[in-house]
């Protein structure tokens, strides 16, 4: 299997009709003046392709990891029955805690403990600008 595209968002919007996808206000860093913070809205959208030898069901763990600490995973499938490019896997997580700052690193694990794919998101601090 793999990973055609990653990306992580507060909202997204997947069409039935076209099987479009549309990832709504896209994290890559997240600003607080203090911590900890709630996450209220998070999506992980990962769009995946079948390949050579891999059969129609596909198992994988999708990891949020804080400075190298696991705060959060889920063990999901793949289902390529139907189709064998562009399916689309949507998690939504909503209202986790993030007690620091730091790196976030959302990463999709195969189930040999492969790394198929990762998003980054920076986690800081606010600075306060001087007027």
């Amino acid at each position: 299997m793999k990973v055609k595209m990653l990306a992580c968002c507060e909202k997204t919007i997947l069409d039935i009709e076209t099987n479009r996808a549309s990832c709504i206000n896209i994290i890559d860093s997240i600003e607080s003046k203090s911590f900890p913070i709630l996450i209220s809205s998070f999506n992980v959208l990962s769009i995946f392709d079948k390949e050579k030898g891999d059969g129609d069901e596909i198992f994988y763990t999708l990891f949020l990891n804080l400075n190298d600490s696991e705060i959060l995973s889920r063990s999901l499938s793949v289902d390529f029955s139907d189709v064998s490019v562009g399916v689309r896997s949507l998690v939504e997580i909503n209202n986790f805690v993030i007690p620091v700052n730091g790196d976030l690193v959302i990463q999709l694990i195969d189930y040999s403990g492969s790394l198929l794919s990762s998003w980054h998101i920076k986690v800081e601090r606010e600075t306060q600008s001087q007027v």
